[in-house]
């Protein structure tokens, strides 16, 4: 507070007292403060990481959704952004869209990602066969992730990919 009443407009000081509100449970006090420092191109990403953190433990999940992915567009993909976009997506049911952040991640760590199942109605000799309401297996169809599984595949090379995934999930 000394250091707002001194710098009033400073988003830095903003963002350092929304996080410590957000810590204390002032949730309110905390989005107010994030919001003033969200604009801001220095401090933005990190306030708006927080401010997506804030709206989802107060049940606001698009708006978590909003900040945190304009939070990744910003800044770099990192577990804190992804992991947390991740989960926000995937509680709102936006499985295709959770799936779609883990893969930056790994993408932004080097690992790649592919999808090694298609449903078989997508298979031409398929196409126009009739069949009954798919909308359960289109939802897993974009939100599957297969990671790399190979026999010349080292075992440094699957402890690097499954930290990732540790690191991802623990966020």
């Amino acid at each position: 507070d000394a250091l707002l009443r001194t710098h009033p407009g400073d988003p830095r000081f903003h963002l350092l007292r929304g996080r410590a509100r957000r810590k204390l449970g002032d949730l309110d006090g905390a989005l107010a403060d994030l919001s003033v420092a969200a604009p801001d191109r220095g401090s933005g990403s990190e306030a708006l990481l927080y401010r997506g953190l804030v709206h989802r433990a107060l049940g606001n999940l698009p708006a978590a959704a909003t900040d945190l992915r304009e939070s990744c567009a910003r800044g770099p993909a990192d577990a804190d952004r992804c992991s947390w976009l991740g989960a926000v997506l995937y509680e709102s049911g936006a499985w295709g869209e959770a799936a779609d952040a883990l893969r930056a991640f790994l993408e932004e760590k080097g690992v790649q990602t592919g999808i090694h199942w298609t449903p078989g109605h997508h298979f031409s000799l398929f196409k126009d066969c009739p069949h009954d309401d798919l909308a359960g297996t289109e939802a897993f169809y974009a939100s599957i992730i297969s990671l790399p599984f190979y026999t010349d595949m080292t075992a440094e090379e699957c402890q690097f990919v499954s930290g990732l995934m540790g690191d991802y999930f623990r966020g």
